[in-house]
């Protein structure tokens, strides 16, 4: 079990005395005062064997949530109203991410040269963001499937071969960009109606195949593996103009700010080869080396920004 709190506090004071000459200045002093707090809580249950068996498991289960907390304002006047409670605004966030899951292990000592292993992991992860600076409130949830396939074989009391097949992933969530109330909730309706204002889980199966040797009377630690990564729904950061609810003060103009935001714009395949190698060459000394090569490949791609300057309509 573990539980962690985060308390931030800060305060800036500035004066500015009024020059009638300067209409931009128009007030004696600005100040602000703020918080951000935040907890989370983490528990984990296992139940093993002893690993001494041809047969071994391991099974277990987790749960995980994170509250962002109350955030807190304060402003005040130095020359006409002094710092108060009274005066502080609350912005409560209900945002949340919550996670639960359930993972079991089974290995199998075959005989004295392979060892194969299965394992599994099933999550469900809940995001909820809400609040007094969203403008509306939104949950979802995301579940994913995490299987692991594994093979060991000792070729001599030297060297092992490895292969094994996994799955990864990165769940989903929301663009708070488009829900902050700072900016036009037309831009949030715009992008929901896209589908736009959240992203899908991002998905990876990796294969590896590779060898661990200890050579040279144990001095030498060569390790070798290629592996494959299949990405699909990959996540790539796409920037937006935001609107700013309030219209320029000075030139009654709109502002915009630019934001990022997250697409499920790429499918990739990435592959590769790593070599690494360690030799001892006395108590106090050793060398070490290593080379890794990875050839990246998108096989899909959206760029949103130039689909809509070409008008492509989705091509």
């Amino acid at each position: 079990t573990g539980y962690t709190t985060y308390d931030y506090r800060n305060g800036v004071a500035t004066y500015q005395p009024r020059r009638p000459t300067d209409p931009l200045v128009n007030t004696d002093a600005g100040n602000f005062s703020g918080y951000d707090g935040r907890n989370s809580l983490s528990q984990e249950l296992r139940v093993t064997s002893n690993f001494d068996a041809p047969v071994n498991y391991l099974a277990g289960a987790y749960y995980f949530k994170s509250n962002n907390g109350t955030r807190a304002q304060n402003s005040w006047s130095l020359k006409d109203v002094a710092f108060s409670r009274d005066n502080e605004q609350r912005f409560r966030d209900d945002s949340s991410v919550t996670n639960r899951a359930v993972f079991g292990m089974v290995t199998w000592n075959v005989n004295d040269r392979l060892t194969a292993s299965a394992e599994a992991r099933f999550a469900r992860e809940t995001i909820e963001i809400g609040g007094d600076n969203y403008h509306r409130n939104d949950s979802e949830s995301f579940n994913a499937f995490l299987p692991r396939l594994a093979a060991t074989y000792r070729l001599d009391d030297q060297t092992n071969i490895y292969a094994s097949v996994a799955k990864g992933n990165m769940p989903g969530g929301f663009n708070t960009a488009y829900y902050d109330k700072a900016y036009w909730v037309s831009q949030l309706d715009e992008a929901t109606a896209k589908g736009q204002h959240r992203y899908d889980e991002s998905g990876v199966t990796a294969y590896e195949i590779g060898t661990k040797s200890m050579l040279m009377n144990n001095k030498l630690a060569l390790n070798t593996s290629i592996f494959l990564l299949d990405w699909e729904k990959q996540l790539l950061t796409n920037t937006v103009s935001m609107i700013y609810q309030d219209a320029n003060e000075f030139d009654n103009q709109v502002s915009y700010f630019a934001e990022s935001v997250l697409l499920n714009a790429g499918k990739s395949e990435i592959k590769g080869l790593e070599i690494d190698a360690r030799y001892i060459l006395n108590n106090e000394w050793s060398l070490r080396a290593a080379y890794a090569m990875a050839d990246s490949r998108f096989k899909d791609y959206i760029d949103e920004n130039m689909r809509e300057l070409l008008d492509t309509n989705g091509i």
